[in-house]
């Protein structure tokens, strides 16, 4: 779906990675959630019957089904433990988002960064080696969700490397020391 768009549906993502992102005033790239297999994408935007606020784009070759505007309120009228969960999911995400407000407000860029990479191994995992964060992102990608710029993002990246704690692989990161790293958050 694509900001400035009104929604049709809900979407269903059976695997895959996507980003949901939002353009800034200047044009700029914001991410503002990533969505893994398992997750729906696009219900605000149904609940309030307004248009897109943001756009979701595959980080990878994603399987996404569709269930059209009337069939998902018709499945919510008849099955309210559903519309309960869904309720669930609307306050985890507004959880989720003040988190991030505070976070950015009030912690160091190199603790974003370290924030972010741990939430992205959680959401998508590691690759077999179990050390690889299982998901390709541009730096551009990681500076949009620590909420600062590329080059910022590019120094604090290779500054954590030469900590020995991560090792960059092109658009991958390895963890390569996890306990050191989670202990910066403490």
């Amino acid at each position: 779906f694509h900001e400035g768009k009104h929604p049709r549906g809900l979407f269903c993502v059976q695997n895959g990675k996507i980003k949901v992102s939002q353009l800034g005033y200047d044009g700029k790239e914001q991410i503002v959630h990533l969505i893994k297999s398992g997750n729906t994408m696009g219900h605000r935007a149904l609940f309030d019957d307004e248009i897109y606020s943001c756009s979701a784009i595959a980080l990878d070759e994603s399987k996404v089904c569709f269930i059209p505007k009337s069939a998902f309120f018709e499945i919510l009228s008849d099955n309210g433990n559903l519309t309960i969960e869904i309720a669930k999911v609307l306050a985890k995400e507004l959880k989720e988002a003040e988190q991030n407000i505070t976070t950015t407000s009030q912690q160091s860029v190199e603790n974003r960064l370290i924030d972010t990479l741990i939430k992205l191994y959680k959401l998508y995992g590691f690759e077999n080696d179990s050390s690889t964060i299982n998901v390709k992102m541009t730096r551009n990608e990681i500076a949009n969700l620590v909420r600062t710029t590329r080059e910022t993002i590019t120094r604090k990246l290779y500054h954590l490397q030469a900590k020995g704690l991560i090792a960059l692989k092109g658009k991958k990161i390895e963890v390569i020391k996890k306990k050191k790293l989670e202990s910066y958050l403490d």
